[in-house]
């Protein structure tokens, strides 16, 4: 082992002495003089002869306080609104109905590529919808291609809303009902 190897902690002074005298990008003061008042100094503080005006240093420490929040309030709600917009909201999905889910679950086998499968696989029904956590259980249906007993607890970004590939002829809403009257029927 090389002398840096076994000797890093003693550096660690130097490096936490460096980071608390930083400035920080979002407040623009560094940590030590946002809590105590005044910069670090590595030199031992040595009273002057002046009276320290303890109620000007106090007043210009909160100043320095609300100036600092004020600015990581303002980077707050830049980050949320750059998250916002590169994110988008996710789909609620009510128990019953049928979804695909991304990624898929798959046995797991040795020298067989999967590259050319599907990107999302199902239909699976959403037996149970925890909507303030965004967490969904999935079911597989009963009589499907492929049929094996299946139940998953996903996220909701994982999941997109199952649209048959059937085109739909009929123009009530009789078909929708004969499909999850049919799925039900498979799942008894």
């Amino acid at each position: 082992m090389s002398d840096s190897e076994c000797t890093w902690d003693d550096h660690l002074i130097d490096i936490v002495w460096g980071i608390n005298n930083t400035l920080h990008a979002v407040t623009g003061f560094a940590p030590f003089k946002l809590l105590f008042g005044h910069p670090n100094s590595r030199l031992p503080a040595y009273p002057t002869g002046e009276p320290s005006d303890f109620e000007s240093q106090a007043k210009a420490l909160e100043e320095r306080r609300n100036a600092a929040k004020l600015c990581i309030d303002k980077h707050m709600t830049l980050m949320k609104d750059r998250f916002d917009r590169s994110h988008k909201k996710c789909i609620k999905y009510s128990v019953g109905q049928l979804v695909l889910s991304k990624g898929g679950i798959t046995r797991v086998s040795a020298n067989i590529t999967r590259k050319l499968n599907g990107l999302y696989t199902g239909p699976y029904r959403v037996c149970k919808a925890e909507e303030s956590l965004d967490r969904y259980t999935i079911c597989s249906i009963k009589g499907m291609k492929g049929y094996r007993k299946f139940t998953a607890v996903v996220r909701g970004e994982v999941l997109r809303p199952y649209k048959s590939s059937i085109p739909d002829d009929s123009s009530g809403s009789d078909h929708e009902v004969d499909r999850d009257d049919l799925i039900d029927l498979l799942q008894s």
